[in-house]
């Protein structure tokens, strides 16, 4: 009964539990509380590299992890071997899927409904963005906002409101570059806001929860 209970989602296990005292009590259990607990995936050889995706495949409901990783990589970043591979809810065991492109930078993805996109490249002559689709498991090229710096550790890429976002800093200045993916028209960026703080940033990520855009510094 566990068994088949885990694999269930969150929404009908919550009703489960009137069905009776067993059902109630198992779902209570210490078992239930440790879902997110992930087997251990393929190893990582390059220490810090690894970038995790989480998202919802919109066409089966069912929650999904990328784990991005490096098998190999040489010092200055021109030979290396790298992989991919999906974690489904349900299944239990990690499976490989093509391996992306280029290299992943270590700036965090964005996971929006239908894909998760990543910041990667080695040189500006390789600089990219990659995005993985929730559905097809694929990784596919995606265009890079024009300003956007391959080399720079305090720029961000974010989501707001449903919207691909990448926040520019430099300096007091904070530029929002902005786009909307929606499967079927190919992306472009627009610069939607341009501001002077009044103290030197170190980092900055916008966030929108609301229709307000809020800014979250570190100086």
């Amino acid at each position: 009964l566990e068994q088949v209970l885990l694999r269930l989602p969150v929404k009908p296990l919550m009703r489960f539990k009137s069905v009776c005292k067993s059902w109630h009590d198992t779902i209570s259990g210490e078992r239930f509380k440790v879902l997110v607990v992930l087997p251990a995936g393929s190893p990582d050889y390059y220490c810090g590299s690894q970038k995790i995706g989480f998202g919802v495949d919109p066409s089966t409901g069912k929650y999904k992890v990328v784990r991005y990783s490096q098998r190999y990589c040489n010092e200055d970043m021109a030979d290396y071997s790298i992989g991919c591979e999906v974690f489904t809810r349900g299944w239990w065991a990690w499976e490989p899927v093509a391996d992306p492109p280029y290299l992943v930078k270590s700036m965090t993805p964005v996971c929006l409904p239908n894909a998760i996109y990543w910041s990667a490249g080695v040189t500006l002559s390789t600089q990219a963005m990659l995005r993985f689709d929730m559905h097809n498991e694929e990784f596919t090229t995606f265009p890079t906002p024009p300003c956007m710096e391959l080399t720079d550790p305090c720029s961000s890429l974010t989501d707001l409101a449903g919207n691909l976002c990448y926040a520019l800093t430099c300096g007091h200045t904070v530029q929002l570059w902005m786009t909307k993916d929606d499967g079927v028209q190919l992306p472009k960026w627009s610069l939607n806001y341009t501001n002077l703080l009044p103290w030197l940033r170190w980092s900055m990520i916008p966030f929108s929860p609301t229709k307000m855009v809020y800014i979250s510094v570190w100086i």
